[in-house]
């Protein structure tokens, strides 16, 4: 626990304090420019879902720290390059600990609309372990894979107020006996000031047999819902806070997540 709460604080202090954030909202970045961001977060659940999605507690609470670092570069005009690294420490309910290096994932965004008031991409993303497939607790996806995604994204205002709603969802395969599974996220936003935001988000995982049949017969299944102020340091700064509750789920753990972060574009 104390280690995950040093993780949680050195993840706030790099969210504060370097040229960093949270993802992008428009995906696709014009040539030459940079996004860099950072983001700390700490979990904990003390209940989890079998796969009847009855929930039970655990005999211990589960808790995971993570910093994750994230870049998106325009490599041409309708061309972005990502990046993406996490850092976790997961003391997990059988009080098993483990602490290293993540997943490692690059891709590409490709722009399909693009300089309207309503923005698309398609994303493809490829994902490598950084850690061994038989760490225990796992510190991330233990096997390499590929995913993706359709991005979508729009302003508008409310009231006159301004908003903008962002849709992201796709399919995550592993090359392993991993399961696959379908993903998806949805992030509604107002700004009633000119520096400050706020976001409710939603964010869903399902079980996929798209390529294949699962070695089990476990659903493992998750949907989560969250809520994110938004404050402007500058034209090119953002900082952002909240938290994300899992509010239903299969052969998952119930869980609670804070998270702060910022971003840098230039």
């Amino acid at each position: 626990m104390k280690r995950a709460f040093i993780i949680l604080i050195t993840g706030v202090v790099v969210g504060l304090f370097s040229v960093t954030s949270l993802d992008a909202q428009s995906w696709i970045r014009d040539e030459g420019e940079w996004l860099l961001s950072a983001r700390g977060s700490y979990q904990q659940a003390r209940n989890a879902w079998d796969e009847d999605g009855k929930r039970s507690s655990y005999s211990s609470t589960f808790h995971k720290g993570e910093l994750g670092m994230y870049a998106e570069y325009g490599a041409q005009e309708r061309v972005t390059v990502v990046g993406k690294l996490t850092a976790p420490y997961v003391n997990d309910q059988n009080n098993d600990t483990s602490f290293g290096l993540g997943d490692l994932g690059a891709g590409v965004n490709l722009g399909i609309l693009h300089d309207t008031p309503v923005i698309g991409a398609l994303q493809i993303l490829a994902t490598v372990p950084l850690h061994s497939p038989s760490i225990d607790p796992p510190l991330g996806y233990g096997a390499a894979g590929g995913e993706i995604n359709a991005l979508i994204g729009a302003t508008f205002s409310v009231l006159d107020v301004p908003a903008w709603l962002d849709l992201s969802g796709g399919l995550r395969y592993f090359f392993s006996s991993r399961w696959d599974s379908w993903h998806g996220a949805a992030a509604f936003g107002l700004r009633p000031t000119p520096r400050l935001g706020f976001m409710v988000t939603g964010d869903a995982v399902w079980d996929s047999d798209f390529f294949r049949k699962r070695n089990t017969d476990e659903k493992e299944r998750r949907v989560a819902l969250g809520f994110a102020p938004v404050y402007d340091l500058s034209e090119y700064t953002s900082l952002t806070g909240g938290l994300e509750y899992d509010v239903w789920g299969r052969s998952v753990g119930q869980g609670i997540t804070f998270h702060l972060g910022t971003q840098l574009r230039f």
